[in-house]
């Protein structure tokens, strides 16, 4: 995405597979849309309604949003589709619940997916692996010598390693694997890593707003026959990697400047929520959506309140078309919850996708349209809301960083679509002000100290798809130090990384370490523009791994969002410790 080749014609999925793909996709949309008391047809139907259908029934509705935007990308012949989300969305969730589905739903279904990190891929890897799925045999990640050096807190479950390799990729349909392991495999002379990617449907690129370097687009071009490739990150999050030095900013501020991925949507509009895809479906289908006597156009009629959840108890009887006999049975589509905009939408794109001879395909004509860069092909979906930090760690960001989810024409402003959950906390900052010694060794000691701290109080965290504690570096010296020295003597999960490669990780705590002031708020003299959006995008990944709390050990920094993040943490620290909060 983002190289322009107007005058080439476009490659489509071969009719067959694009067929079979698009029945699987109304089928996995059908089992998400049916209440867990009714069984359906399938092998895997007990396994997708105990363990799947609770994290698509969600009140977000992101896993429902991710198959919709898939199934109307299929249907108009799409290259390319840009999926993003804000920090906490569900992104990876997401993405491995729609994997599981549709290799439960297709026994020949293939699909890689890259990251730029090893941090992105084991955190895939992780939720497939607590999903316990049937088809978890056929899961593997591609794992380097070095990442499979570093023990068993950086291992997954469906790891496949470096010896007898050709063996195991044989029998797996899917694969998760960084650019740098791709392209080291297929340099390989005997490797039959590039046969087996001539099999693949779809290709995933996760965190994709690191997107644009020499390993990612290598891997993806390596993908020779015509396939989806979705487009997976936070496009608020800064493009770098763990590269330091004049080089690595050089190539940071690069991409920043290209239109790559997901920076190439940068129009106001071109990232649609979960509650504008029936805007989406008027746009593609205008006549079907503008017709009194159509379906289509009196679901999407329907579909007016914002998205709660799947079902409703109805008070009165639904009057829904009866074309939708075809797709549901009497109970659940008396239980759906039509009035609700997401569930309007999904119903209006599942009559259409079953009856393509009446309502017709919009297809893509041209390349530009295929990469979805033009016309009306020109849009991708945003998640809006974030299942991991605090209601206002969530409004903070999002108000600061993420103006399309900032809604200026309701009284009063509304700040993107927050759900609460069991583990949401009321806080999520704690500020440490620290007065950090010039000397490294002496500003590590300190740091360990405040860790071993945090060992004694934190007792009950295990290491798993989260980790307990994420301690986030802006220094190459002390990560290094940390990593190689107190890492070995912590026994429950602690990892260690830096600002810019903690893209994609979830912690239950998370700790900021920060040396000096003006880093991650952007503050240093001479800063270019590009520099402030690299360090506001690593600001916006410290600020949102933990799950519980963040504790940000810096000097007094109160500029960008660091400084909001410490502002907010005292003044939570007076208003709890005062009773003020006891009072209220």
């Amino acid at each position: 995405m983002g190289i322009l080749q107007t005058n080439i014609p476009v490659r489509r999925m071969l009719g067959e597979r694009r067929t079979k793909l698009t029945d699987a996709l109304v089928r996995v949309l059908c089992r998400f849309l049916t209440p867990i008391g009714v069984a359906l047809p399938g092998e895997h139907d007990c396994y997708m309604r105990d363990c799947l259908l609770v994290l698509a029934g969600h009140g977000d509705g992101h896993v429902l949003t991710v198959a919709v935007a898939m199934l109307l990308a299929i249907l108009t012949g799409r290259s390319d589709l840009c999926i993003a989300g804000v920090f906490g969305a569900g992104k990876t969730r997401s993405l491995a619940v729609l994997l599981i589905a549709l290799s439960c739903e297709l026994d020949d279904f293939s699909a890689v997916v890259y990251t730029k990190e090893n941090v992105a891929a084991k955190a895939l890897a992780d939720q497939i692996s607590d999903l316990s799925a049937p088809t978890q045999s056929t899961f593997g990640r591609l794992l380097g010598r070095i990442e499979e050096g570093k023990g068993e807190a950086y291992a997954t479950k469906i790891d496949v390693r470096c010896s007898d390799r050709n063996r195991v990729i044989a029998n797996k349909r899917i694969l998760i694997a960084t650019g740098g392991s791709a392209t080291a495999e297929m340099a390989m002379r005997y490797s039959s890593f590039s046969q087996w990617l001539s099999r693949t449907w779809l290709a995933f690129k996760d965190e994709s707003q690191q997107y644009g370097n020499y390993h990612e687009i290598a891997a993806l071009a390596a993908i020779q026959q015509p396939a989806l490739i979705v487009f997976v990150g936070d496009h608020r999050q800064t493009p770098g990697g763990l590269s330091k030095g004049r080089a690595a900013a050089a190539n940071r501020r690069k991409l920043l400047h290209r239109p790559l991925g997901l920076r190439a949507l940068n129009r106001s509009g071109d990232y649609l929520p979960p509650a504008r895809l029936a805007g989406l479906v008027a746009r593609l289908w205008p006549d079907a959506s503008q017709d009194d006597d159509s379906d289509v156009a009196y679901l999407l009629k329907q579909g007016q309140a914002p998205h709660t959840g799947v079902w409703t108890v109805p008070t009165t009887p639904q009057q829904l078309p009866v074309s939708l006999a075809r797709l549901f049975d009497k109970e659940t589509l008396r239980h759906l919850n039509v009035g609700t905009c997401l569930i309007s939408a999904t119903l209006a794109v599942l009559l259409i996708a079953t009856a393509l001879e009446e309502f017709g395909i919009p297809e893509c004509t041209t390349t530009v349209e295929a990469a979805g860069l033009e016309g009306p092909h020109r849009w991708g979906i945003i998640l809006p809301n974030s299942s991991r930090v605090s209601l206002l760690t969530y409004k903070a960001i999002v108000a600061v960083r993420y103006p399309e989810l900032v809604l200026h024409e309701h009284d009063p402003i509304q700040i993107g679509h927050f759900v609460p959950h069991d583990h949401t906390v009321e806080h999520g900052e704690d500020s440490v002000l620290w007065e950090a010694p010039k000397d490294l060794r002496a500003a590590v000691e300190d740091v360990v100290v405040f860790l071993n701290y945090l060992q004694k109080c934190h007792r009950d965290l295990s290491q798993g798809a989260t980790a307990q504690l994420l301690v986030l570096c802006n220094r190459t010296a002390v990560h290094n130090q940390l990593l190689h020295g107190f890492q070995e003597a912590w026994f429950g999960g602690l990892r260690i990384a830096t600002t810019s490669s903690a893209a994609g990780a979830t912690a239950r705590i998370a700790v900021i370490v920060q040396t000096g002031c003006r880093f991650l708020s952007g503050g240093r003299r001479g800063a270019t523009l590009e520099d402030r959006e690299d360090c506001y995008g690593r600001a916006t990944v410290a600020l949102t791994r933990a799950m519980r709390h963040t504790y940000i050990v810096s000097p007094i920094d109160m500029a960008g969002m660091i400084g909001m993040a410490q502002t907010l943490a005292v003044y939570h620290y007076v208003f709890f410790s005062s009773g003020l909060a006891d009072s209220h």
